[in-house]
């Protein structure tokens, strides 16, 4: 069904645009990590329309160490 393509080719572009988030932020001396969890009330806090908008990923960015 077209639902279901659409919702595994989010989950594909998620992750392409997890890898380029991660080069980026390398290359200027900050960390990426990715969640694979979060709570289940993090859409609403969000303030998403649940029929329209999902979260695919979360992430939190740290300056390296030097």
């Amino acid at each position: 069904s077209k639902g279901n393509w659409a919702y595994r080719f989010a989950h594909l572009e998620a992750g392409q645009i997890a890898m380029r988030l991660s080069l980026i932020a390398d290359a200027h001396g900050v960390q990426a990590c990715f969640s694979s969890a979060w709570q289940r009330d993090m859409a609403q806090l969000l303030e998403l329309r649940q029929d329209r908008e999902m979260i695919l990923m979360i992430t939190g960015l740290t300056m390296n160490e030097w």
